[in-house]
């Protein structure tokens, strides 16, 4: 079963979300988004101590094991992180809609072990959190016109990157 069609606690969370999981999420300050940002890749890590032997099984046939979550949450990451470095450095940029689940699709046929992709998503996490830091106020007003949700500052980008990391946190906990 491919992850995009799995389900999540008994319903399938793409019925209830579209792509990227464009849910009302939380208005956060910048310093609470740089926060969460960067704490993402260790609460992976320790979430891939913590299952260890357990880091491909599924809870039930149509739910992702914590490997197939990691393999999601990073390919959403390498997404929609782009798009601020897009919006900074030509504001008012088109933002193309991506399918993060097939991009997802491609990087498990890949069988990247999953400390590999923790430290991939790592390092690309570091370079983000740095950019975010030495913005201005100014710099995060930035906008681009996403094709679908429309007009994003550059913390809305980061804001819809931590409440879909979020999300999906709660899930890894559950496993």
């Amino acid at each position: 079963m491919q992850p995009d069609s799995l389900n999540w606690s008994g319903f399938a969370i793409y019925d209830l979300l579209p792509p990227f999981c464009n849910h009302a999420g939380v208005d956060r300050q910048t310093g609470e988004i740089i926060e969460a940002l960067e704490e993402t890749p260790r609460w992976l890590a320790a979430e891939a101590v913590r299952l260890a032997s357990r880091v491909t099984e599924r809870p039930a046939a149509d739910q992702w094991s914590f490997s197939e979550l990691v393999a999601h949450v990073s390919a959403s990451a390498s997404i929609v992180a782009p798009r601020i470095i897009q919006i900074l450095v030509r504001p008012g940029t088109s933002l193309i809609a991506f399918d993060e689940r097939r991009w997802a699709r491609l990087i498990t046929r890949t069988d990247v072990p999953l400390d590999v992709q923790l430290n991939l998503f790592e390092l690309q996490r570091q370079h983000l959190v740095a950019i975010l830091q030495t913005i201005s106020a100014d710099e995060r007003a930035q906008i681009g016109v996403h094709e679908t949700l429309g007009v994003m500052t550059v913390l809305d980008v980061a804001n819809q990157l931590v409440d879909h990391e979020e999300l999906h946190r709660s899930q890894a906990r559950a496993l």
